[in-house]
């Protein structure tokens, strides 16, 4: 917005340029290795940053001996920080889905344990709504059991 003040004999004027700051988001996602993860949402526009991890266990920074032992009750994952203006929240779950078969019990394709499982951590109640229509949708129509 403009704002012209007087300063004596002078005329000021001010522009005030407001900016929203873009309000990224995060999905927290696992299907198998973090890595085959990576490589797939790394190479999509919207995808601000990427960072591989465990989550979902009983101690805050497992080590790989731990979270492989299979008692720490973690799972491999990808947190994904992402410009909903660029890429929905809902189309990183199709890709999700459509890059893993999550009616595999802890494992993908030759990876096998229960840091394996796919598993979705949402971040709040829209993201949860959304996985579960995603999911109601997709069973059935792709998969057989969910």
């Amino acid at each position: 917005y403009r704002n012209s003040e007087r300063l004596g004999s002078k005329s000021v004027g001010i522009l005030v340029i407001t900016c929203e700051r873009k309000r990224m988001q995060t999905a927290v996602l696992g299907g198998g290795c973090f890595w085959c993860l990576d490589a797939v949402f790394r190479r999509l526009r919207g995808v601000k940053n990427l960072t591989c991890g465990y989550a979902g266990g009983s101690r805050p920074d497992p080590s790989y001996e731990y979270v492989c032992s299979g008692v720490s009750g973690h799972a491999e994952v990808v947190r994904i920080e992402f410009d909903p203006a660029e890429i929905s929240y809902a189309q990183l779950l199709e890709i999700f889905f459509a890059c893993h078969d999550p009616t595999t019990i802890d494992r993908q394709g030759h990876d096998i344990g229960s840091q394996y499982r796919s598993i979705i951590f949402c971040q709040d109640d829209e993201q949860k709504y959304m996985a579960r229509k995603i999911i109601e949708n997709l069973t059935g129509a792709v998969w057989s059991v969910p």
